[in-house]
């Protein structure tokens, strides 16, 4: 109830009263419907009217704070929330989310004094799950792109066509486009990668990028590569990288603050959920670095601590990806892992006005 002149009622079964509840302590919005939810306590007392009879005068006594960990029970209860194939989803809107422990820890505020972590809420949720099997309130299409008037299957790896977003389905991805928009745009794109990219094989890789991330994003595989754009400066890298981060979550890594112990457990926290982990470097990328980048291009988790919260396991899943204009030198077993993306140098006597036309259309 968020008019304040409309305040929800409880019923006091013991005298068949119903009491105005003016401070609601929660409101639970699960995209379809809106509750608002009472914690406190009924009090009841006796006391004298006038004529002298014993009357019983029921008061409600509001707690100050629902415990915060039973704010992710409640939103789960209620649908905003909902458990699948072991992972919670936010459901809310068309395009789910899902929850990390990091997510949770910082949505729910868990923090080093709540009565749970993180990971203990999600096996609380699990517990209960298990007991009443809840339904979720709507279809988890976990590898569907879906836009106005067509969707991509991920796991089919087909176009549908003449489908459109439904009310009781949420998707992978949600975009405002039609299928005309995307096939105009394609063409315009594949133009702009031949303009640019150096040869056959870069050209295979960077038409690549894109699908293995969408891939590795909604899980259809786990990742094991990672993508290296290398040439020199202002060849249209960066006009790329900024077109395909545009369809992802891309957290942007600062190497430096990994190697800094007094920031490097709250910025690997900063690369929870991210699809697309970018790293733009304009000095040399060398051996002293590789430890680092190795985490991000290989493993799938890592312990990563927010501003006043707990270490938890943070969604480190996403696809790395270097852009630089100097050495690139990695060992042999990160070299096996790379995906390298030549770009072509610009022409030595190209003047920027030139380079301005050339580059305007895109």
């Amino acid at each position: 109830h968020r008019d304040i002149y409309e305040y929800p009622y409880l019923s006091v079964k013991s005298t068949g009263e119903n009491k105005r509840i003016k401070r609601p302590s929660l409101h639970l919005n699960n995209g379809q419907n809106t509750v608002s939810i009472f914690y406190g306590g009924v009090n009841k007392k006796a006391e004298k009217t006038d004529d002298g009879e014993d009357k019983e005068v029921v008061t409600l006594k509001s707690s100050k704070s629902i415990p915060r960990f039973v704010n992710v029970i409640l939103d789960y209860l209620f649908g905003k929330i909902a458990l699948h194939h072991g992972y919670l989803y936010d459901i809310s809107t068309s395009q789910f989310k899902r929850l990390s422990e990091m997510d949770i820890a910082h949505e729910y505020k868990l923090g080093k004094r709540s009565d749970f972590t993180a990971s203990e809420v999600v096996e609380i949720i699990s517990f209960i799950d298990e007991q009443i099997k809840l339904k979720p309130l709507k279809e988890i299409k976990a590898s569907i792109i879906a836009c106005h008037d067509f969707q991509m299957d991920l796991h089919q790896k087909k176009i549908l066509k003449n489908c459109s977003i439904k009310d009781n389905e949420c998707y992978f991805k949600v975009f405002d486009c039609q299928l005309s928009d995307v096939i105009e745009m394609s063409i315009l794109n594949a133009n702009y990668l031949g303009m640019v990219i150096d040869d056959v094989d870069s050209l295979h890789n960077a038409q690549l990028q894109p699908i293995y991330q969408m891939l590795v994003a909604c899980r259809e595989i786990t990742k094991t590569r990672f993508f290296v754009s290398k040439s020199g400066t202002r060849t249209g890298k960066g006009l790329r990288h900024k077109v395909i981060s545009s369809i992802f979550d891309t957290k942007h890594v600062n190497l430096d603050e990994l190697s800094n112990k007094a920031t490097a457990a709250m910025a690997w926290a900063g690369f929870d959920g991210g699809e697309m982990l970018l790293v733009t470097e304009s000095g040399e990328i060398g051996k002293s670095l590789e430890r680092y980048l190795k985490i991000l291009a290989t493993e799938s988790t890592y312990r990563g601590r927010g501003i006043g919260q707990n270490y938890a396991d943070i969604n480190l899943t996403g696809v790395l990806s270097i852009d630089s204009n100097e050495k690139v030198l990695f060992s042999s077993e990160m070299n096996s892992r790379a995906v390298n993306i030549a770009f072509k140098n610009r022409p030595k006597r190209e003047t920027d006005s030139e380079r301005e036309s050339i580059f305007a259309p895109y």
